[in-house]
């Protein structure tokens, strides 16, 4: 009694004539380093998406500290505006819970125009807030861009 195995059970490509060839070392190998390539470019993919991540968490952190800042010098008002020296630093955890990252601000007001000697009713006011991180000074950094941000506003400043 002779017992025939399911289609699906052999292995193999039917080269005709009931025989079947298995797949080469060669087809093996570059089907190998096709899924390989794949692979890379995956993993590539979301290591870019990773630290893509981790630029727009510290942008938007430094956008609502720029935001903070400037409420609280509008609210204070000239001539300091709440911050005497002009500058300060925060350390917030940004995208890594295990480190903090270190928010350098810096608030530039410049008076547009004084009020009329006649009718002194407040002055006109352009305050820009500039935080920058992980250096000193506003830079760029390969792979991340600009590793600073600013936010501007012209309020008027009642007497």
């Amino acid at each position: 009694m002779i017992l025939a195995a399911p289609v699906w059970y052999t292995s193999g490509v039917d080269v005709g004539g009931g025989r079947t060839r298995g797949l080469t070392l060669g087809e093996v190998l570059v089907s190998l380093a096709l899924l390989l390539i794949l692979a890379v470019v995956v993993m590539g993919v979301f290591s870019k998406l990773l630290s893509s991540s981790a630029k727009t968490a510290d942008l938007t952190i430094g956008r609502v500290l720029a935001g903070r800042v400037l409420e609280k010098a509008i609210r204070s008002g000239p001539p300091e505006f709440g911050l005497p020296s002009g500058t300060g630093s925060s350390d917030i955890y940004s995208h890594d819970p295990a480190s903090r990252t270190t928010f350098v601000y810096a608030l530039t007001p410049t008076k547009l125009q004084d009020g009329l000697p006649t009718r002194p009713m407040g002055d006109l006011w352009h305050l820009e807030v500039q935080v920058h991180w992980w250096t000193d000074q506003p830079s760029t950094r390969p792979g991340m861009g600009r590793l600073s941000t600013s936010v501007e506003e012209v309020v008027f400043i009642q007497e």
